[in-house]
Parts: structure tokens; C-alpha cells; sequence
């Protein structure tokens, strides 16, 4: 009767743990994936009568797929299990045609000799795999190295696995301009960075005019346009405090560094006339509207994808629909699951089975011996 009893505790604390982990390594994930589309899609019937001509997009930005150099074997083990389940969750959960990825794919791009860069951009892959279309926008600074002096190659092979960074693409009757943002920032010095920079003006001057567009626009960035800070940026952005990879609302944002200067951005929505503006970099959420030539333009900045850059990864939805040279636009930032809420957990339940095994061990022998002695 004992050991049936021992292995019936055993089987019940096993089964615990096996809910647990499930919930915590995938249904954590696909719970929220399928909780921010049926809100996404409340949203859209609410504001949208006609919203079956348009289509929806998944923003991912700053995943920074980790490197050899900087991190360790267990980290980035940990870090690329955190960014295929909730990939997977998204992918399988998300109504979306189109994945667009806003820069910064890798952490270690700039660092990479050939031979590694192959190795990140395969394990990137294999991570977002997916039927749907992905447009990669520009490459951001963790990418290449635009100041090094191997510059050149590297922005090569980028290009090579993730295509140009100056490019226009369509998908269903609407423009997806992308742009090297890193060149029109200076935020890389050098002589490449100078020819970079005279490059991607000399594709827009040559692909825009000062007209408005015959099509819908998105602009496809890395590095956002020019603001001062994020106190402009929408509650949810307002309640956040500052972070190791993030600033606090209220601090000041340092052109070229962390936004476009303010001359280039307003020559920029100048020449393109763009109806919205994607972009990332900051490594926090913000919805804020550009004003330039009695016209508004809204831009949305993506918080990053990986744990590494913050415990409270985000991934933002995007409903589109082209009328003729108008843009229907609608966004929601989806929250994944907190870093420090999953060791939470692991580490409550760890302590709890502890407590649960001590009290079998000890306590619960010295119960059924006072049992015993009184029975006798």
C-alpha cells in the first residue's frame, strides 16, 4: 500500500510539472498569439465595415538573433527556443498574408566573418520559416557594420541573402518602399557610409517625385524618423519606465544615434509622400504622427521580438487596404509572454515541490510513527 501510494504522488507531482512546462513553453504562447487576433479582429469589424478587401500583417523588429562572440552556447540555445515558439504561435494563431521585418535580425551581423554570417542567416530561417511572404526592410546597425572596413562585403552578402536595402515592393495594390536608413542617419561614419548615403537619396530622387504617390506608400525603415522623445507616443508607451536597452519616455533621443535628424526627415516625407511609416530600433512601442506639408503622416515603431532586448517582447499586427491612391490602416501591439514571469513561475513551482518532497521525507514519516505509537 505504501509504495502505491509513493507511486501515485509521484505520477500526480510528474503530471504537474508536465501541465507546467506545456503551458509555460507552449501554451503561454498560443493563448496570446489567439488572444491578440480576436481582439485585432474586434477592432477591425468595430472600426472597418468594408474590411474584407484588405489584409493583414505581422511587425517584427530588433529579433537580434544571437551570436557566438558576445553570448553563451545556453543563452543562445534559450533565447532561439524563446523566438521559434512564439514565431510558431504566431504563424499558426495570425490571419496574415505578409511578415515584414524591420531591422536588426542579428546581433552580431557586423562581427560575423563569412562563414558565421552563413551560419546566423540558416538559423534565422529555420526559426521564421513560413508559407506566408516576408519583406525584410533595411538593414539595421547590429546588420552591417557600415564604418568598418569590410563594409562592402558585408552590405553584399546582406543583400545577397535579404535583398536590396533600397527597394520598392507590392503586395495587394500597395507600396512597400525600403530604405538604408543607416545611411541617412550618419549613424556609421566612413567613406562606404558617404557613398551609402548619395546611393539611397539618388533612389529616391529617381523613383519619387514631390507628387503624391498613385498608390498607397509604407515606408520601411530601421531607424525611426525624428521626435524628441517618446512622450508623444500613446498611453501604453507613457506607463513604461526606462530599461538597459530602452529609454524611459521622457528622456531626449540623440540624433543620429536613436532617430533621423530633423532636416532629413522632413526631406524625406517631403520626396515620398508616404501614408505610413514602419520602424524599429528604439526597442520600445510609439505611435506618432508626423505633420509635413498640410499633410499627416502616422508612424509606428515596433518594439523588438527577443527576450534579450527586453523580458516584454512585442510583435505588432497591421490591417491594410488600398483604395486606389488611399491607405486604410489599422495596428495592435501584441505583448508576448515576460522573461521574468516564465523563471517566476519555474522557479515557485520548483520551490514548491522542494517543500512538497521535505514534508513527504520528514514530517509526513514522523506523523505516521506518532500514528503507530498511538495505535499501539
Amino acid at each position: 500500500m505504501k509504495s502505491r501510494a509513493k507511486k501515485s504522488h509521484a505520477l500526480f507531482c510528474a503530471l504537474c510539472w508536465f501541465v507546467l512546462v506545456f503551458w509555460l513553453e507552449a501554451g503561454w504562447f498560443a493563448i496570446t498569439a489567439l488572444a491578440c487576433q480576436r481582439t485585432f479582429n474586434f477592432q477591425i469589424q468595430e472600426n472597418f465595415h468594408n474590411h474584407s478587401n484588405g489584409f493583414q500583417t505581422v511587425l517584427l523588429s530588433d529579433i537580434h538573433l544571437l551570436g557566438v562572440n558576445r553570448r553563451k552556447r545556453v543563452d543562445i540555445w534559450w533565447t532561439d527556443w524563446q523566438l521559434f515558439k512564439s514565431f510558431r504561435a504566431i504563424d499558426f494563431f495570425t490571419n496574415h498574408e505578409l511578415v515584414v521585418v524591420l531591422g536588426d535580425s542579428l546581433d552580431e551581423g557586423g562581427l560575423a566573418s563569412s562563414r558565421l554570417f552563413r551560419k546566423y542567416v540558416e538559423r534565422f530561417k529555420n526559426l521564421f520559416h513560413t508559407e506566408k511572404e516576408i519583406l525584410h526592410s533595411t538593414v539595421g546597425n547590429h546588420d552591417v557594420d557600415l564604418s568598418g572596413a569590410k563594409a562592402k562585403p558585408q552590405l553584399r552578402r546582406w543583400e545577397k541573402e535579404f535583398g536590396r536595402v533600397n527597394q520598392v515592393r507590392s503586395f495587394r495594390g500597395v507600396d512597400f518602399v525600403t530604405l538604408n536608413s543607416l545611411a541617412l542617419a550618419n549613424l556609421q561614419r566612413g567613406s562606404f557610409r558617404r557613398q551609402q548615403r548619395n546611393r539611397t537619396w539618388e533612389f529616391i530622387e529617381g523613383n519619387f517625385t514631390f507628387t503624391q504617390p498613385e498608390r498607397p506608400r509604407v515606408l520601411l525603415l530601421h531607424v525611426p524618423l525624428f521626435r524628441e522623445n517618446d512622450l508623444d507616443c500613446g498611453p501604453a508607451r507613457h506607463q513604461e519606465t526606462g530599461h538597459v536597452t530602452y529609454n524611459a519616455p521622457h528622456e531626449a533621443y540623440s540624433p543620429p544615434l536613436d532617430v533621423l535628424p530633423a532636416a532629413e526627415t522632413l526631406d524625406l516625407l517631403e520626396k515620398t509622400h508616404p501614408h505610413l511609416v514602419l520602424s524599429g530600433h528604439t526597442h520600445a512601442q510609439c505611435f506618432q504622427n508626423h505633420h509635413h506639408s498640410n499633410t499627416r503622416t502616422t508612424e509606428l515603431t515596433v518594439p523588438p521580438f527577443s527576450w534579450r532586448m527586453r523580458p516584454d517582447p512585442s510583435y505588432a499586427l497591421l490591417y491594410l487596404r488600398a483604395d486606389h491612391k488611399n491607405l486604410t490602416s489599422h495596428a495592435l501591439v501584441c505583448s508576448l509572454p515576460n522573461e521574468y514571469a516564465v523563471f517566476s513561475v519555474y522557479t515557485a513551482a520548483g520551490l514548491a515541490t522542494l517543500a512538497w518532497a521535505f514534508f513527504r521525507l520528514c514530517c509526513y514519516k514522523k506523523i505516521e510513527n506518532r500514528t503507530k505509537n498511538k495505535m499501539y
